[in-house]
């Protein structure tokens, strides 16, 4: 029997239920499947140690890292890859920050995965700037922060809101604060702390 040591969500739950209603790409759409392979496959070019799931038909919104019996997983699922807001780049955004959860460093929860505002961080700073060469990695990760602002539904702003979340999800408006300031070499911000 293996052993699950930690599983991390890029949604909370009460914000992936209400993104479930939220109009989606049809089920045999052959676009969003198309990318969302392609940019597993290009991340596990990078990441290979990683185990990769894609599970198109689960109409749950949202993706996962987690160790199990000592190798690291990640997961996405097919309701947030047909979310009607979420194109290749902000694909590539989330397999970004479920990779960051394995290698994004501290602050970290119990059982050693970063936390969620460090792994947003670093999925822009490191993880995708890694990945995607120079004019590509401006043109991804712009893309894929005003497409992360739509699915939020916040303004796609560098100002970053006040308070903590310490380990938690930060609110919408603090994870694009995060995705920019990663971009332009800022420090993470307190709110994302």
């Amino acid at each position: 029997m293996s052993e699950l040591d930690q599983l991390c969500v890029f949604l909370p739950d009460d914000l992936a239920a209400d993104k479930e209603k939220a109009p989606k790409r049809r089920f045999n759409d052959p676009f969003a499947r198309e990318w969302t392979e392609a940019v597993i496959r290009l991340h596990r070019c990078f990441y290979p140690d990683v185990t990769y799931h894609l599970d198109w038909a689960d109409n749950t919104v949202n993706a996962f890292a987690w160790v199990e019996s000592g190798v690291r997983h990640i997961a996405i699922k097919g309701g947030l890859v047909r979310d009607a807001d979420i194109g290749l780049e902000a694909v590539a955004l989330v397999i970004a920050h479920e990779l960051s959860h394995h290698y994004g460093g501290p602050p970290t929860f119990p059982g050693g995965l970063s936390c969620e505002g460090q792994a947003d961080y670093y999925g822009v700073l490191v993880v995708m700037r890694g990945v995607w060469f120079g004019e590509q990695y401006i043109d991804t990760t712009s893309a894929a922060i005003k497409q992360m602002a739509d699915f939020f539904g916040v303004p796609d702003s560098e100002t970053a809101p006040g308070g903590s979340a310490g380990c938690n999800h930060p609110p919408g408006d603090c994870r694009v604060a995060t995705y920019h300031r990663a971009v332009n070499l800022g420090g993470k911000p307190g709110c994302a702390s």
